[in-house]
């Protein structure tokens, strides 16, 4: 039987090969040997994020990060699953604690702009609705 350390290395591969239900499934038989395993947690987030299962990839992020709240790319896994699902204001959340941790992570500074403008996007978005609903009273 694979060690969880060669069942993660061969996910890994997978992962690189764009194989990525493969990976999916090599990161979950790692997790039953070792499920504390932040860094599996993530790199399988990372597969499901590939595969458009964003509610999964957003899922496996948190629990990384519980389980290891240091772990940066969490923080990157997580807003990028929450912009996926539409979620900006959680997807904004991830990206400025991430960044509290590290400040000068350009992947996590693009990812809370990108979160920041599509929480603008929404507000326009509701701003629209209510003008129409204002001409409607007005007929």
């Amino acid at each position: 039987m694979a060690s969880a350390d060669d069942l993660k290395a061969e996910g890994n591969q997978a992962f690189r090969d764009k194989n990525f239900s493969e990976a999916v499934r090599l990161f979950t038989a790692s997790l039953a040997e070792n499920p504390s395993d932040a860094l599996v947690l993530g790199n399988r987030a990372a597969a499901y994020d590939k595969l458009g299962r964003h509610t999964e990839a957003a899922a496996d992020a948190q629990k990384a990060l519980q389980l290891d709240p240091t772990y940066l790319k969490g923080y990157f896994r997580l807003a990028t699953a929450h912009l996926s699902l539409g979620n900006a204001h959680e997807a904004l959340q991830a990206a400025e604690a991430g960044l509290k941790r590290q400040s000068a992570n350009s992947q996590l500074r693009t990812l809370r702009d990108q979160a920041k403008q599509a929480l603008e996007a929404m507000d326009d978005e509701e701003d629209d609705e209510e003008d129409d609903e204002d001409e409607d009273d007005e007929e």
